[in-house]
């Protein structure tokens, strides 16, 4: 009897333990070192890495090192909350990763309730796990104010990246950077497209190759590229990049660059940016402001209405190699240098 009493009280002893905790930064103390011990209530001091959840509700928290934790949310207790969080070069994350891992989900929360703030110009943020559920959500609702991210510089890498509930915005504010994501979208209920204006980023999908979806059914956008904005396109004899956009596009800005693995025969051609267009009388437009590529040549670049059911559109590059190349292509003599 004894035995057994022992036994389900050490049984007890190691659920305690391994009972996942919630360590919140409120502001109240230490310098918002991430890496600095004291910083954090509920005696669970958070440093590098945990797999706890951590919440930031006040005050300003200072990245530093590399970091794992399980889930990450911001402003989330109240809507009088407000906070910021920086990865940056000056809060010394230059070259570091901060990464969000749970079994079910990994999920960075920018604001819930109140107003959050992340910047970010170096180093790698990563939600992301190869199953769909690693989601960066910028939030705002009807009553609570928009949060946002503010990305000049670094990798941000995710599953889903998407603004929630209202507004005219996703949050996610680029001048530079690289986004590397499956899914790009504004959550909420409404009948007109929103528009998302890529600022001073590469767009580039995840993985050697994959995928990248602006806007999807229900929640449709307006995809804008600007001067300064890049779509990042990896060739491979097995496969390509892709863009696909839910609603319209406008690419009439900015640059398309086309990276090859291998050597491309004459004319051939990919289907890189296919459209779902929400309004069929408005059709995907501009062939960016310049098209690179490492190949001897170039490509040519036109919209296409491939199913003529006038609701879809398909943006189809073809190449075009220089003239002296040709009879190179045709003995199999040009090797082609891979740039990523």
């Amino acid at each position: 009897m004894k035995l057994k009493f022992l036994g389900v009280l050490l049984l007890v002893c190691l659920m305690v333990i391994g009972a996942s905790a919630v360590i919140i930064w409120t502001g109240a103390a230490g310098d918002g070192k991430y890496s600095t011990d004291g910083n954090w209530d509920t005696a669970g001091h958070v440093q590098c890495n945990t797999t706890d959840e951590v919440r930031v509700n006040t005050g300003t928290v200072n990245v530093d090192c590399d970091a794992t934790v399980g889930m990450f949310r911001l402003a989330y207790a109240a809507s009088t909350n407000a906070c910021t969080v920086n990865f940056t070069a000056a809060a010394g994350f230059t070259g570091h990763t901060f990464t969000v891992t749970k079994a079910t989900t990994e999920l960075i929360s920018v604001g819930y309730l109140g107003a959050a703030t992340i910047n970010q110009d170096t180093g790698t943020v990563k939600a992301y796990n190869g199953s769909g559920t690693g989601e960066i959500r910028i939030m705002r609702n009807a009553t609570n104010p928009q949060s946002y991210y503010y990305l000049s510089g670094g990798l941000v890498s995710s599953e889903v990246i998407r603004g929630g509930f209202t507004g005219t915005n996703l949050g996610l504010v680029d001048t530079g950077g690289t986004i590397a994501a499956n899914n790009i979208y504004r959550l909420g209920s409404y009948t007109t497209l929103y528009t998302w204006t890529q600022g001073g980023s590469t767009l580039s999908p995840g993985g050697s190759i994959g995928n990248t979806n602006v806007g999807q059914s229900g929640y449709e956008a307006k995809w804008i590229t600007s001067a300064s904005s890049k779509e990042e396109v990896q060739l491979d004899a097995a496969g390509y990049d892709t863009f696909h956009g839910a609603g319209n596009a406008d690419l009439t800005l900015g640059t398309l660059d086309l990276t090859a693995s291998y050597s491309p025969a004459v004319n051939s051609f990919f289907d890189i940016i296919k459209l779902d267009l929400k309004d069929t009388t408005k059709e995907g437009v501009g062939t960016f402001s310049s098209i690179t590529t490492n190949l001897p040549g170039y490509f040519t670049a036109q919209w296409l209405d491939l199913d003529s059911s006038g609701k879809k559109e398909t943006l189809r590059v073809t190449y075009i190699p220089e003239p002296a190349t040709i009879a190179l292509l045709s003995f199999g003599l040009l090797a082609i240098r891979r740039r990523k």
